[in-house]
């Protein structure tokens, strides 16, 4: 899997403020916020009277922008009926790319994801379905070499599949597979030399049978 390195400090572009023509003031009426107390920009995007009084009396809708304190981009997409819908994008307060990904007209997290630490190494990427992880997953340590830390693959939210684990000098630690989260078959476990440390079999996350074990690099059981 291709691994990003996404940096870039976000200057904000400050426009008007695109809001629907609001009613006189009504009790309890929630207007948004739209600056910090310093003055800098804090949202902007379009509201919806709903014609519900209360905390939700405005219902964002249409594209969003939000700020932080600092002026820099927190994040942007867009809202449908009040719920983050479609393509949004996050960064951290220094200007480095947080996540990205999609949500489906429900708000749940759909399709491909992206993650990134906070110096703008990626941290995870991999696709999900109804909020849940499902599909392909790569998971990195925060270093620039040998960053691969563990990959498989995700079934409804647990782990499902081969799955290969790694020693933050890129050799194997442990490889195997699971069934709806539980270890079962075949696993490998290697010390961080690439010797193999142990190996047997699991059922239902429960080791089965003789496990070999290798010490000092001499097999015993």
């Amino acid at each position: 899997m291709a691994r990003l390195l996404q940096y870039g400090l976000f200057s904000h572009v400050i426009g008007l403020v695109v809001l629907m023509v609001l009613p006189p003031n009504t009790a309890g009426a929630s207007y948004p916020i739209k600056t910090w107390p310093n003055g800098e920009h804090r949202q902007l995007g379009e509201v919806k009277v709903t014609g519900k009084p209360g905390r939700d009396y405005y219902m964002q809708v249409g594209p969003w922008t939000y700020w932080y304190m600092n002026g820099q981009m927190q994040k942007k997409g867009s809202f449908t009926g009040g719920t983050e819908t479609g393509w949004w994008e996050y960064w951290y307060d220094t200007g480095v790319r947080k996540k990205q990904g999609a949500y489906t007209a429900e708000g749940k997290k759909t399709g491909p994801w992206q993650y990134w630490y906070e110096n703008g190494l990626e941290s995870q990427q991999g696709t999900y379905k109804d909020d849940l992880r499902d599909g392909s997953w790569a998971f990195y340590y925060n270093q620039a070499e040998m960053p691969l830390r563990e990959e498989g693959n995700f079934l409804a939210g647990k782990k499902d599949g081969h799955w290969v684990y790694r020693y933050k000098n890129g050799r194997k630690e442990k490889e195997g597979s699971y069934i709806k989260g539980r270890e079962d078959g075949l696993w490998t476990h290697w010390y961080d030399n690439g010797e193999i440390k142990i190996q047997g079999r699991d059922r239902n996350g429960l080791e089965v049978g003789e496990w070999s074990t290798v010490r000092c690099c001499v097999s015993w059981k």
